[in-house]
């Protein structure tokens, strides 16, 4: 998640989204308590997802290449931060207010759905978490962090077959990921359960 200072090169959705595995309790009654806690105690580790796009545009002045950014996708990022704040004081409404604007201003910053994503997903709006997940996967295609809030979406909607594939796509990007083999070992789990199996013939 993040604390965002000035969204430089620094990814928002990285450190907004750090916290996809606080949900382990997805299975209880706490889960949107202890995600949401998860993800307020995280926001800010500011780690920038290798290949992650930072936003900025090339503009061009008298012929040279400048890494300056376009006062829309400046405004943008300053918006997000907000944003970012909000979220990091679990108010995910007002964040998601706020990622929204972030859009209308730049819609090709794929940190953005998935910070909005995110927002919705703790709030149990599984649907919207879908679509902003499936927008920024769109955006990045090879982007593992954007297959993880599609995962965590579609597993919200009961979808664990699909959620499983999406967490292998995380997977495929991002090997090491622990959050998606986690997420991976309850969508099997679940799916075991749901076909008659025990939870103890399901998790061995």
């Amino acid at each position: 998640m993040t604390t965002c200072e000035v969204l430089n090169d620094e990814s928002d959705d990285e450190r907004l989204s750090d916290n996809a595995s606080s949900d382990d309790a997805v299975m209880n009654s706490a889960f949107f308590a202890h995600a949401a806690q998860g993800a307020i105690s995280k926001l800010g580790d500011g780690k920038v997802q290798p290949g992650v796009d930072a936003g900025s545009s090339s503009i061009k002045n008298g012929g040279h290449s400048m890494d300056e950014p376009e006062p829309a996708v400046k405004w943008s990022r300053d918006i997000a931060k907000e944003g970012n704040i909000l979220a990091t004081n679990g108010k995910f409404k007002k964040a998601i207010e706020k990622f929204t604007k972030a859009i209308k201003l730049y819609p090709d910053d794929q940190r953005y759905y998935s910070n909005r994503s995110f927002c919705y997903d703790l709030l149990g709006e599984y649907d919207n978490a879908l679509i902003d997940a499936s927008e920024a996967v769109r955006i990045a295609p090879t982007w593992a962090k954007g297959y993880l809030r599609k995962g965590r979406a579609l597993y919200g909607l009961k979808r664990y077959d699909e959620a499983e594939k999406a967490y292998q796509d995380v997977l495929k990007y991002d090997s090491n990921n622990e959050d998606a083999t986690k997420e991976l070992y309850k969508c099997h789990t679940l799916q075991l359960m749901s076909m008659g199996f025990s939870i103890e013939e399901s998790e061995a």
